[in-house]
């Protein structure tokens, strides 16, 4: 995966971490996602392990994870942080392959508890919604199915 491929498919395991953990972000990554955390929390926990492991760009990296945690949905603190993490990625090219790798290895599951249609924003892989069996590709596109 390039690195504009992985910010991508990164971002809302980053999201969904600085989501739960507000403004102690920084501090709950590094200790570790527990047990108890869901594992859309824990797969970005460990993403954003790796990324402030590099210490010429930690600082900087944690005011951004910062302002994420402190502006949940705001698409330009959002963006911002994607920017950062697209640069180092493309200077770091071992960071590049290890959270790559990450997300082709960890796929967490998806629950839908609502019975309303579905529209996700970065899926791949079998989604069951109850009504209909759906296989989305990479672009989103999909088929669906009576179970």
């Amino acid at each position: 995966m390039d690195e504009v491929s992985v910010v991508a498919a990164a971002s809302p395991y980053i999201a969904a971490t600085t989501g739960a953990y507000g403004s102690a972000v920084v501090e709950r990554v590094l200790e570790g996602a527990p047990d108890q955390a869901d594992e859309s929390v824990k797969l970005g926990s460990r993403i954003l392990q790796a990324l402030l492991q590099a210490p010429e760009t930690r600082a900087a990296l944690e005011v951004s994870i910062l302002d994420v945690a402190e502006f949940p949905g705001d698409e330009d603190v959002l963006a911002a942080l994607r920017l950062q993490i697209r640069r180092m990625l493309q200077n770091d090219p071992a960071l590049l392959t290890e959270i790559s790798g990450m997300l082709q290895t960890e796929k967490p599951a998806v629950t839908i508890s609502e019975e309303r249609p579905i529209t996700p924003e970065i899926v791949s892989g079998p989604v069951t919604t109850g009504a209909f069996n759906v296989f989305l590709n990479s672009l989103g596109r999909g088929e669906t199915g009576r179970p």
